[in-house]
């Protein structure tokens, strides 16, 4: 059974996430976690490590612990790692987490009887980077850009020696710059933006930024709930709730909804059918999307694009969709004259596939129009999965 597993950085994040059923915590302090959103710059030391590790031992005596140092690490932040390895030591605990791979050799001087964990951002997406770093790491984290028969393939349906990230953001970009507030910021200073792509509206891209740099994040959160069945087959030894930035709402009931989905597939696997209120409520506490992502295929953008643009030279090509208003009108850049009704197939650029009849043509000034006749944009009423550069092809053609 794989160990549910978040990120805790405050005795509100320890007892939450116990409470909700985590059983590893990966604990954060932001001098040496870039990716923590708290203020723990001013303090010199790591007591707070001893604390929070302290509590979550009280609370629950078999919770399992590691420390996160995911920092990439320059000459001067080695005494501030040095530091937070021997209070870690101190405070028995023994397992690192760790993104640079060279820290492995200080952390084990430092502290010979630790385990180490790599979880890289990007790469190591291979089986044969795997087998090497096998040899200092007692586990891996697998990358975000993993399809799920890629994780088969490589761990040959062994994986408990892996972390997954099963959901919350996806970092997309990570630079020591600070882009957006520049290096005169005073320590401890962050800042939080979204950011909307141009030519997706409605992709709100989250970017955050610290002392350690600048982030920025996919447009959706990784959400695997959907796929238990398939996240089970794989063996994977520990499913990352990843909340950092959140509220404790988003997650208690993350922690909870995949301790729940979990404990129902194991009682009935034939039977199991995940509750549509499962996905309501997550989606009522996060902010962005909830995608699968690469799990299930790995597709990029340009590559969509490349098939759509492959569907436009076909015959059966009608138009693009050049605006959305949800709920109102779609507007279309026709390539030939259509007449109402036509059945048409609509293909997105976020993949969708969705077959309707257009049964009204409009211009674009709001007069009816029983064929386009010269229009060459005309708008039609409002269609479920329409997004800017959908394409829309003949449907009677496609049989």
């Amino acid at each position: 059974m794989p160990k549910l597993t978040t990120y805790a950085a405050s005795a509100e994040d320890v007892k939450t996430a116990i409470e909700a059923g985590a059983k590893h915590l990966i604990l954060e302090d932001a001098k040496v976690s870039i990716r923590c959103y708290s203020d723990d710059y001013k303090e010199l030391h790591f007591e707070k490590v001893t604390y929070l590790a302290n509590l979550a031992r009280e609370i629950s005596p078999s919770i399992e612990l590691s420390f996160n140092i995911d920092v990439m690490a320059h000459d001067y932040h080695l005494p501030t790692i040095t530091d937070a390895v021997n209070t870690c030591r101190y405070a028995g605990i023994s397992e690192f987490r760790v993104q640079d791979p060279g820290l492995a050799l200080l952390i084990k001087t430092l502290h010979p009887e630790a385990t180490l964990t790599l979880a890289t951002e990007t790469g190591n997406n291979n089986s044969g980077s795997h087998r090497v770093f096998s040899r200092w790491f007692a586990r891996q984290m697998l990358g975000n850009e993993l399809t799920h028969t890629e994780i088969a393939a490589m761990t040959q349906g062994n994986a408990s020696t892996f972390d997954i990230q099963v959901h919350g953001p996806i970092l997309i970009q990570y630079s020591y710059r600070r882009y957006m507030s520049g290096f005169r910021t005073s320590r401890g200073e962050t800042s939080r933006r979204l950011a909307q792509d141009l030519e997706y509206p409605g992709r709100y891209f989250p970017f955050f930024e610290n002392p350690h740099g600048h982030f920025m994040y996919l447009f959706f959160d990784r959400c695997l709930i959907k796929y238990i069945p398939l996240l089970t087959s794989l063996n994977i030894g520990r499913w990352i709730v990843d909340a950092r930035g959140e509220s404790l709402a988003y997650l208690k009931t993350a922690l909870q909804a995949y301790k729940n989905a979990l404990h129902e597939f194991e009682q009935s696997p034939t039977q199991y059918e995940l509750s549509p209120k499962t996905i309501s409520d997550l989606e009522s506490v996060g902010k962005r999307a909830l995608k699968a992502g690469f799990f299930l295929a790995n597709k990029t953008d340009s590559e969509r694009r490349l098939a759509l643009k492959i569907l436009q030279d076909t015959s059966q090509y009608l138009g693009t969709i050049v605006d959305v208003i949800r709920g109102k009108w779609i507007t279309i850049e026709l390539e030939r004259s259509i007449s109402v009704p036509s059945p048409v197939t609509l293909f997105s650029p976020e993949g969708p596939q969705v077959s309707f009849n257009i049964d009204s043509l409009f211009t674009l000034t709001d007069e009816p129009l029983a064929h386009s006749s010269h229009n060459r944009y005309v708008k039609t009423a409002w269609q479920k999965g329409a997004v800017p550069k959908s394409v829309l092809l003949a449907q009677e053609t496609l049989d």
